[in-house]
């Protein structure tokens, strides 16, 4: 076996001929004011891209308005409710434009729903 170095980082196997799949990371979910500031941060971008996108289709449209009333929810700071609402509206649009901002944890969230 190889000798591997391995330092701050989310890990999902290590060593000759292994295999991981469909990890799931979470946060510390006691940092929950962390966490929803960053989601919160993300789905901006989200939102952003969609705003400036100057031909949108129907399903595009659509998560334009429920990531804007997902913003909305998360003004009374419950993570859960948060993360219950993004869990119902996921969608591989919805993963494809958080993968395209470059954001983390809301991708790393719609990926796991959509390989559940």
């Amino acid at each position: 076996m190889s000798k591997y170095d391995i330092r701050n980082s989310q890990i999902g196997a290590v060593g000759d001929n292994a295999k991981s799949d469909h990890n799931m990371y979470i946060m510390d979910v006691s940092k929950n004011k962390v966490k929803l500031t960053e989601i919160i941060k993300e789905l901006n971008d989200i939102e952003k891209l969609l705003l400036s996108t100057t031909v949108r289709d129907r399903e595009r449209e659509k998560l334009l308005i429920d990531i804007q009333n997902i913003k909305k929810i998360s003004e009374d700071g419950n993570l859960e409710l948060v993360l219950g609402k993004m869990k119902s509206k996921a969608s591989q649009l919805f993963y494809d434009l958080s993968i395209g901002v470059g954001s983390g944890v809301v991708a790393s969230f719609i990926y796991s729903i959509l390989n559940s």
